[in-house]
């Protein structure tokens, strides 16, 4: 058997979607063994949501930004970007998120990566703002209303029952930005077709615990499964064949191209690497969530079902030097505008 048809058969067991206590122990075991670890697992979403009703816009503001560390100010390790946002486009999309609800929810199913609505990705939501369409640089400055919203329609859907011919299981992304969580949710969905009977798709970065706990104690308390899958990619590989070459891409096609501050790039997969020890740490019991290791480190083509114990550590300093160094290393040999330049440098 070739390494990819492991690798399907693999995840084709991990992607599973029948109940935990249905397998036997041997199938257990296999899972583990095969890295597929049985984990234990609303309130920003809740907060927001009652601050709408009762016309507190600053309620609205700062439950939508409780849970996310400011960029441009102080970042993990007290450290000062020189990014900051435009409170008016901020305020544009935080206003239209309290004034067109219903409008918003509808314009994001018609996007049609969203799959009618069914994949909830912050990213995607930024879509939903004119100010970042006209310029993608800008996507800081609509992360925390689109955030905002996902979590509202998240938590919308977690109160609400499970539509008729899906399976009551939210499938979660994490990993840090550019490590191929999105495309690597495609391979899944192609490698085991079952995945779409999952009732959402949650594509996130779980870069911080409070927010991934509170994301999936929320799903357990509701009655259904989850699953995570992340990705592991070095970062600065994410960086330079990940995020720019992307920034780039959209660059060609839309005029702008999606920038995320080195700062934050590196916060992420610094971060949800932390939040998958936490959560297997913690809630290592709960036969309802598992979570899924991919390596996807080894090349294009060449991803594995991996375990964290086998994850290289990282030197928070150390990347954070070579990320500096593979950004300079783009921008003198041309590979990045002037402007992607821009929208990743932090110092």
């Amino acid at each position: 058997m070739s390494r990819r048809q492991e690798m399907v058969a693999a995840l084709q067991r991990m992607t599973s979607l029948d109940q935990p206590q249905n397998q036997t122990g041997a199938e257990v075991a296999a899972d583990i063994a095969l890295g597929f670890t049985p984990l234990a697992v609303p309130q920003s979403a809740r907060d927001f949501e009652r601050s709408r009703r009762q016309g507190d816009k600053l309620g609205m503001l700062l439950a939508g930004v409780g849970m996310v560390p400011v960029v441009g100010g102080l970042v993990k390790g007290g450290k000062t970007a020189i990014k900051t946002i435009d409170k008016a486009i901020e305020g544009r999309y935080f206003d239209r998120l309290a004034k067109d609800y219903e409008g918003l929810k509808a314009a994001y199913a018609a996007i049609p990566e969203t799959k009618g609505g069914k994949v909830l990705n912050t990213d995607t939501a930024r879509e939903l703002s004119p100010d970042y369409l006209a310029d993608r640089t800008r996507s800081a400055d609509v992360h925390e209303p689109s955030s905002a919203f996902i979590k509202r329609v998240f938590a919308e859907r977690m109160a609400q029952p499970t539509p008729p011919g899906k399976e009551p299981l939210v499938v979660f992304t994490a990993g840090g930005t550019g490590a191929g969580k999105t495309s690597g949710l495609k391979g899944l969905r192609e490698a085991d077709p079952r995945i779409d009977r999952a009732e959402l798709e949650y594509d996130t970065n779980m870069n911080k615990f409070s927010s991934a706990k509170e994301k999936v104690d929320e799903v357990l308390k509701s009655g259904r499964r989850a699953q995570v899958f992340f990705t592991y990619r070095n970062p600065v590989e994410s960086l330079d064949q990940g995020a720019l070459t992307r920034a780039m891409d959209q660059e060609a096609q839309f005029g702008t191209g999606r920038t995320v501050p080195i700062t934050e790039h590196l916060n992420t997969h610094i971060g949800s690497r932390d939040v998958m020890e936490k959560l297997q740490k913690e809630y290592g019991d709960n036969p309802n969530f598992r979570l899924v290791v991919i390596d996807n480190s080894r090349g294009r083509g060449n991803a594995v079902v991996s375990s964290l114990d086998k994850l290289p550590k990282l030197d928070e300093n150390k990347v954070r030097d070579e990320l500096h160094q593979a950004l300079e290393k783009a921008r003198a040999e041309k590979r990045i505008s002037e402007k992607v330049y821009r929208g990743f440098a932090t110092y």
